[in-house]
């Protein structure tokens, strides 16, 4: 596993993306439905930058860590 400076905006990318996911799915505003469908294209990016990780840092034979990102995207 090599991590260069494009995995590692990458993944402070994809980290950044889900903690702003999460805030907005528990924000208690007068706008949910709006929060909530922000929240949930986050969390698809997020994904994305954790599956772009997974590919550009030589992960991809190990199906492993890409069942484990599916669990921890998918459990919120």
């Amino acid at each position: 596993m090599k991590i260069d400076l494009f995995s590692l905006v990458v993944l402070l990318g994809a980290l950044q993306a889900l903690f702003f996911g999460t805030f907005l799915l528990l924000a208690r505003t007068e706008n949910r439905f709006q929060n909530r469908m922000l929240a949930f294209f986050m969390f698809i990016f997020s994904y994305n930058g954790f599956e772009t990780l997974h590919w550009s840092s030589g992960l991809y034979p190990d199906i492993l860590f890409l069942m484990c990102l599916l669990s921890c995207s998918f459990s919120v």
